[in-house]
Parts: structure tokens; sequence; C-alpha cells
């Protein structure tokens, strides 16, 4: 590992931006893009995003933009190093805001968000459970979301109380959320919350 170099604390290196094709294809959009937006949120269950994209290649036309198409980000905090990598592939579900530039380009946004959504929109849940309800939550995630614990990352705190539940057919990550507005701390307390954030999946009482 190098020795990492940082100037400023909002410094940032792209080591990857592209998209894969629904049929397999890499595209590095690394010198057509201009600007990267990620959002996460206590109140929204994954991560999301915009990106700017100056277009003089005709990518637009090409692709479809309506969940098919993967794209990856890498980034840490300087080019010759993997301190702080963030690595994460995204769903890319909508083009807004398409305007010609000039003759020969034209911009747009993209949106995307977490792969976990997509699976999530495909599936339902309808299954019994015992136990807590924090390891009702991990179960969905592994088993529905395909989430290795290895790619958690965040905080996935127990709740209090052993219960009996069966989930009425909801996706998983409704299901998720079902569960969150029922588990309670070791105080009693209903305020655990579930969201995505740079570091991984969370479920862990506000308090």
């Amino acid at each position: 590992m190098s020795e990492l170099t940082v100037t400023n604390p909002i410094q940032f290196y792209l080591k990857e931006v592209a998209i894969v094709t629904k049929s397999g294809d890499k595209i590095d959009i690394q010198k057509i893009f201009d600007e990267i937006n990620i959002f996460d949120s206590l109140f929204l269950p994954v991560v999301n995003g915009t990106m700017l994209i100056t277009d003089a290649v005709g990518l637009s036309n090409k692709l479809s933009f309506d969940g098919s198409e993967t794209l990856l980000l890498e980034i840490t905090k300087d080019k010759d190093s993997d301190v702080a990598t963030y690595k994460k592939a995204f769903r890319i579900y909508k083009q807004t805001d398409r305007a010609n530039s000039n003759q020969s380009s034209e911009s747009y946004i993209l949106h995307f968000v977490s792969d976990e959504l997509m699976f999530s929109d495909q599936q339902r849940v309808t299954q019994s459970y015992t136990g807590k309800y924090s390891d009702i939550v991990a179960s969905i995630m592994f088993d529905y979301l395909q989430v290795p614990a290895s790619q958690l990352g965040g905080i996935l705190a127990d709740s209090s109380g052993i219960k009996k539940v069966v989930i009425p057919n909801l996706r998983p990550l409704e299901a998720i959320e079902w569960c969150s507005k029922r588990s309670v701390d070791n105080f009693s307390s209903p305020n655990y919350v579930f969201f995505q954030n740079v570091s991984g999946y969370n479920f862990v009482g506000l308090s």
C-alpha cells in the first residue's frame, strides 16, 4: 500500500466510473461525466444519486437507462491508495433533462440507485420467522437481497425480545421497514431505523 497524501478534507479520486450494459459490455465514462451526487438518508432504505453527462459519442441512443444498465463506481482519497475506498454497483433507472449542448453533443442527468432496490422490487416475502427482529432483518438481507455479511458494513444492532411473526407478502425492503417499526430496544423504545450509507446497511435504534 502506498502512502496516503491528503491535501484537503474533501479530496477524492475516482478510480472507476463505468457503465455495464445488459449485454455485459463495459463502457468507461470517466471523460464524459461532469458531476456525481450521492445521497443517503435516515428516511430512505438505499443510497441513490445523480450524474450529469455531456455526451458527444451518442451513448444516450445506444442504452435504455431503464434499470438494465449497471453503474460501477470506485472512489478513494487519492490515486495510488486504497484507503477510504468506496466501491459499489448501482442501477441506472432513469434519464432526465436531456438537451443539446451544441451540434455535436448533448447533456442529460442519469439517476441511479443501489442494486438491492431492484432485487427487492422483483420479490415478495411471505414467511414466518421466530427470533429477534434484528435477526429477521439480517435473514431477509442475506436470503432475498443477496447482501453478504462481509458487505453489510454499517451497524446491525440487536433488538429486544423474541418474536414469532409472519411477514405479510411484502417486498424485502418493505418487510425490513415493517420490522423496524415494530422493533424495540432494551428500554422498550420503538425507535429503530433502517437505512444505507457509504459504510453499508444500518438497522439501529436512534437512542
